[in-house]
This record gives structure tokens, sequence and C-alpha cells, in this order.
């Protein structure tokens, strides 16, 4: 025979259990907890566009649930964190301004993802940069999933416009 408040105790761990069972999961807690995808889009071809103050080659354009800084990381449930990331190549003085690049799908542009931004130590909105510097540029944005399909594009001014998938 067993002891009652042995009894007791396993009476009251198989509660705690089912109670535990019936709260529901938290959908962004999972995300965060989970591996991190990231997919990355293949761009098309040769992906580089004119700046007022030098040139801005893509090297890579990724899309991902999770932004993962040094310090923070954030995720977003159903839409993706879209990162293009590239080489500025200065061919004046100044300060670029990273608000010139812009991605748009269908013709509306995303918005900036600046929780990803922020997470991944990129802040900076404009960089000083002198002649023959170089700069590597991250900027992240947030799309929806029908967003990664062709049709996306980076533009960098009124008058330059890259392909990304």
């Amino acid at each position: 025979m067993e002891d009652p408040l042995v009894t007791k105790l396993k009476a009251e761990q198989a509660r705690l259990a089912q109670e535990r069972a019936r709260v529901e999961a938290n959908p962004l807690a999972e995300l965060a907890v989970a591996p991190q995808e990231t997919r990355a889009l293949r761009l098309p071809g040769e992906a580089r566009c004119e700046l007022p103050l030098g040139t801005f080659t893509v090297e890579t354009v990724s899309a991902s649930h999770q932004a993962q800084g040094a310090k923070a990381a954030v995720s977003v449930e159903g839409d993706f964190f879209l990162e293009v990331r590239g080489t500025f190549a200065a061919s004046g003085n100044g300060a670029l301004s990273l608000s010139s690049l812009q991605v748009f799908h269908g013709g509306e542009a995303l918005p900036r993802a600046v929780d990803a931004q922020a997470a991944a130590g990129t802040r900076e909105r404009e960089l000083p940069v002198g002649p023959g510097q170089r700069r590597a540029v991250s900027v992240w944005f947030l799309a929806p999933p029908g967003a990664l399909t062709p049709g996306l594009s980076l533009r960098c001014g009124p008058n330059s416009e890259v392909v990304l998938q």
C-alpha cells in the first residue's frame, strides 16, 4: 500500500500537467525559440544601382521570420523580414541616406522593419562617406509572403531600379 502523502503528491503532479497542457501556446514565443530558417532569394543578374554619392551593389537578399543581432532578436509571425545586403562605393563626400533605398512589389513600397534594423545593429539612417570609400550596407523591410515572388525590386532613386526576384 502506498503512503497517502505520496498518493496526494502524484495527484497534484498529474493536475499540474493537465493545466500546462491546456494553456494555449504563444505562436510568437514558439517562433522565437524555433531554429531560424533564412530563405535566400535568387538575384536574376547584376544588381547595381546609382545613388547621388556613388553606387550600391546588392550582394544578397534573404527572407526570414527572425532578425538576430548581437544583443537582441525579433520575430514576426506570418510576414517576413526581408534583408537587402550590399556594398556602397562612394564617389563623393557626404552622407549616404539609407532612406533612399526602397523595396517595391506590385507597385507598392514595403515598409521598413525598424525593429529588425535595430536588432541587427544597423540603426544608422545616414552614413558618412568619402571618395573611394566602401561601406557594407544592410537594410531591412517587412514583406508579406506574397511579396517574395517575381516583381520584387529595389529602387535607389527616381531613375534607378534593380530587379530582386
